[in-house]
């Protein structure tokens, strides 16, 4: 019962955020960041390395069918990349070209470890 009594109350508060002017929209995109991330989602994306100017970028792949994406980016040629940034102080989406992304051989969880720590962590071994 506690349970219920805290979804509902919760759904309450949201259905007032999503109705005030300027705070639905961050809140839904922070909401919609955290459930990307979240531990029940089958995970936050295939790991993957953007060649751009010579760097190596890690990155993780947000979506691949272009029909879900605005018109105006659509391109089979192309996939959305959201590139996180150090410490978690934000990050960049970019639509990147497939030939300029290669998978990693490690799962979205270490690589977002590595990534959010700067690479001090490493890998496990």
């Amino acid at each position: 019962m506690k349970a219920y009594l805290v979804r509902k109350l919760f759904s309450l508060i949201e259905d007032v955020l999503y109705r005030l002017p300027l705070i639905k929209s961050v809140y839904r995109a922070f909401r919609d960041l955290f459930d990307f991330f979240s531990p029940t989602k089958e995970g936050i994306g295939q790991a993957v390395v953007v060649t751009f100017n010579g760097m190596e970028l890690i990155g993780f792949i947000t979506q691949e069918n272009p029909h879900k994406l605005p018109p105006s980016f659509r391109d089979p040629d192309r996939v959305l990349v959201y590139l996180p940034m150090s410490y978690m102080i934000g990050g960049y989406t970019i639509l990147v070209k497939k030939e300029d992304v290669r998978k990693l051989e490690m799962s979205g969880d270490e690589a977002m470890r590595f990534v959010l720590t700067a690479g001090i962590t490493g890998k496990d071994s």
